[in-house]
């Protein structure tokens, strides 16, 4: 059963700080309650197995809210611009984090995923300016454009995932908080902007016998130490950055 966007409208009427959606719906329209930025909870029903395009966007005093365990799609945009949200915890269902899902969700400080997930498309945490730690899924094999980009608290981020091939344009540009990066055997492809205007970056590693874009590095200000351990015979002195000391181990 389909909540529409009418149905949506008479639940908030009827409490416009907390939502309860009753049990026995099984989709959420696409727009159900976008711009709704009153609402600061939303309980959903355990019946519930989508939910659709822009179902909460712009939700902006939205803080709590359940992704029952029988879930298997979360639209683009489904939770883009809910500023005040600080955790969501997808199911284990789920398998793609659909572009701009949780776009500029400023306060999410906690994301929890299984390792279903094998995308992240593009733009689905840009912005998440509080976020601080993420675990990619050891099943993650594709990470979008500008997925993570602006994440200015994100401290680290392991690469090492057998599948993950490559580092898209822009994927991790200005999160200001990394200090430290390892390209790891796995990836062969490192994209333009890839890393760019990471200002506390300082040292990175090289493992991997990669593609690496000339501009992957561009505006990192702050890059001390190269260490090459493969035999990539990456051209540096394009990067356009002049670190302290680079050591190659091939």
């Amino acid at each position: 059963m389909l909540l529409t966007v009418k149905d949506a409208r008479h639940l908030a009427y009827k409490n416009l700080k907390e939502v309860v959606v009753p049990e026995g719906y099984t989709s959420i329209d696409n727009l159900a309650f976008k711009d709704w930025d009153c609402i600061e909870k939303i309980t959903l029903p355990n019946s519930l197995i989508h939910i659709g395009k822009s179902a909460f966007e712009n939700c902006e005093s939205l803080s709590s809210i359940n992704i029952p365990k029988n879930v298997v799609d979360i639209g683009c945009n489904a939770f883009s611009g809910c500023k005040n949200l600080e955790e969501i915890i997808i199911p284990e269902n789920v398998s793609t984090i659909f572009s701009y899902s949780f776009y500029l969700c400023e306060n999410l400080k906690r994301v929890v995923m299984s390792d279903n997930v094998y995308r992240i498309n593009e733009r689905a945490f840009f912005g998440c300016k509080s976020l601080k730690e993420f675990v990619l899924p050891k099943s993650i094999n594709h990470i979008g454009e500008l997925a993570f980009s602006g994440c200015q608290s994100l401290e680290q981020i392991d690469l090492e995932r057998k599948e993950l091939y490559k580092i898209s344009e822009r994927a991790f540009s200005n999160c200001n908080s990394l200090k430290h990066i390892t390209i790891p055997k796995n990836i062969n492809g490192v994209e333009s902007y890839a890393f760019a205007y990471c200002n506390e970056l300082e040292s990175i590693v090289v493992e991997a016998d990669a593609v690496m874009a000339h501009d992957c590095f561009v505006d990192c200000p702050k890059i001390k130490v190269i260490n090459i351990t493969s035999n990539n015979k990456v051209m540096i002195s394009n990067w356009g950055i002049s670190a302290k000391k680079i050591v190659i181990e091939q």
